[in-house]
């Protein structure tokens, strides 16, 4: 597939893209192709380079906004994927994750959570 045909159907999928190396044809991707992530996610595509290969230590998510815990994982190369609907990522607090901190973990791994709405809690 072309630099230009991933970007369209990443971008088809409500997704984003961010190309790495030169090349004009698609070699890899993290994460892997048909993987299921979190709406708006970015997949890393790579263009006749290889993507990284050594492993990354699962961060602890726990007491974590969603979107502090989407981009603490994406500044590692990893996925988030709650198990319930989110619909305000700074109102939504991770009280578990399927994979355990200090795991060491391949790059375009997905990490599902679980997510408690803190939005209206205390309220009467």
């Amino acid at each position: 597939m072309t630099q230009a045909e991933a970007q369209q159907k990443v971008r088809e999928a409500g997704l984003s893209i961010k190309i790495n190396g030169t090349g004009e044809k698609v070699t890899a991707q993290l994460p892997a192709a048909n993987t299921v992530v979190a709406a708006g996610s970015q997949i890393l595509a790579y263009c006749d380079t290889d993507p990284p290969t050594a492993q990354v230590t699962m961060p602890d998510l726990s007491e974590m906004s969603y979107s502090l815990a989407r981009q603490t994982l994406a500044n590692y190369g990893l996925y988030i994927r709650a198990t319930s609907p989110v619909s305000n990522a700074a109102a939504v607090t991770v009280t578990s994750q399927t994979i355990g901190a200090g795991t060491q973990v391949k790059p375009g791994t997905v990490v599902e959570v679980t997510v408690i709405d803190t939005s209206s809690q205390g309220r009467y």
